[in-house]
C-alpha cells in the first residue's frame, strides 16, 4: 500500500495519500471531507453520523409516540474523546466517543472508528 501522511488542521486531523485526502471534524466527531482527485465523495459537513431515525410501521404503535416524545428522532452530536493513532507507513486509525442526544436530552454513547488505508 502507498504511505499516508497524517497532519493536523485547526478543526481536526488530515489524512493525505497520492490521490486522496480524508478530514475529520473534531468538534462534531465525525468524518468532514472525503475527496478522490478533485472529486469531494463526502461533502464538506456531510459526514456520517448517528440517526436512530427509521419509519415507523403497523408493529411499532407501542413504540412511536415514546421515541418522539423523548426527542430522538433529532440527535445532536459533540465530541467526548478523540484518538489518532499512525497504524503504519500506509494506515491511520482516527476513533471518536460522541454524545448523541435528543432535544429533550435522552441520547446515546457512539464510539466510532475509521480506519485510511494508503490505497
Amino acid at each position: 500500500l502507498p504511505p499516508v501522511r497524517l497532519v493536523e488542521s485547526a478543526t481536526g486531523p488530515v489524512v493525505r495519500g497520492e490521490k486522496f485526502t480524508v478530514e475529520f471534524d473534531r468538534e462534531r466527531g465525525t468524518l468532514k471531507s472525503f475527496k478522490v482527485g478533485n472529486v469531494e465523495l463526502i461533502s464538506r459537513g456531510m459526514g456520517p453520523e448517528l440517526n436512530l431515525f427509521r419509519a415507523f410501521t403497523d408493529n411499532d404503535v407501542w413504540f412511536s409516540r415514546q421515541f418522539i416524545e423523548a426527542g430522538m428522532g433529532s440527535l445532536s452530536h459533540r465530541n467526548l474523546e478523540m484518538h489518532v493513532m499512525a497504524v503504519a507507513n500506509n494506515a491511520v486509525r482516527v476513533s471518536f466517543e460522541n454524545d448523541c442526544r435528543g432535544f429533550k436530552g435522552h441520547g446515546y454513547l457512539q464510539r466510532v472508528h475509521y480506519t485510511v488505508l494508503g490505497d
